[in-house]
């Protein structure tokens, strides 16, 4: 579960407000924290160090994409 904290941290509005809920919600979290997983790549390849640590963002990601594919095979269902 993504704590909504954390989700309105990143902008995203609540879920009731999308067309296909669960599935938008999950994917809008996933854009708008795209970011994060960039940031983290760049610093890495240019052997910085990060000044925050990110780690609930990514297992909130981990989440997220996991969420996605299991309900992007639902809706492929339905149709």
């Amino acid at each position: 579960m993504i704590d909504l904290k954390l989700a309105e941290k990143y902008g995203l509005p609540p879920v009731e407000e999308y067309p296909f809920p669960e599935y938008d919600w999950y994917n809008t979290f996933l854009i708008q924290t795209d970011y994060v997983a960039n940031k983290i790549a760049e610093a890495l390849y240019l052997n910085e160090e990060l000044d925050t640590d990110y780690t609930d963002v990514l297992q909130a990601r981990k989440y997220a994409r996991q969420k996605v594919n299991e309900l992007r095979g639902q809706l492929c269902l339905q149709k």
